[in-house]
């Protein structure tokens, strides 16, 4: 099944000190949630670190994760984990790795 256009809402969810936070929702017919990632910017550094990142179980396997990732690339040139994943998380990210989607990432 290939997904209509994906289009994405962003929510700033609170601010400490140099950190912000905020969701990043990735949404198919501009009306249905598909997925999330929540990340912070902390100053003076431009890059996200994505704490959590998760695709709804029905669109799972379908490349919503990876969009999402491509969005956060594309809007800060670069990316931070903060190095947390499943087993199933690891591999994805080894995958994104590989297909040279991750261009600037590091891990905190």
């Amino acid at each position: 099944m290939k997904l209509p256009t994906l289009t994405f809402s962003y929510i700033f969810m609170s601010h400490d000190n140099l950190t912000s936070q905020y969701m990043m929702y990735v949404l198919i017919e501009s009306t249905i949630k598909v997925g999330s990632c929540v990340y912070t910017i902390t100053e003076p550094y431009p890059e996200p670190t994505i704490t959590y990142i998760q695709t709804f179980e029905s669109y799972q396997r379908k490349g919503v994760a990876t969009a999402m990732v491509m969005e956060l690339e594309k809007k800060y040139g670069g990316i931070c984990w903060d190095y947390k994943f499943t087993d199933a998380g690891r591999k994805w990210f080894n995958t994104l790795i590989d297909r040279k989607i991750v261009k600037n990432s590091c891990y905190v």
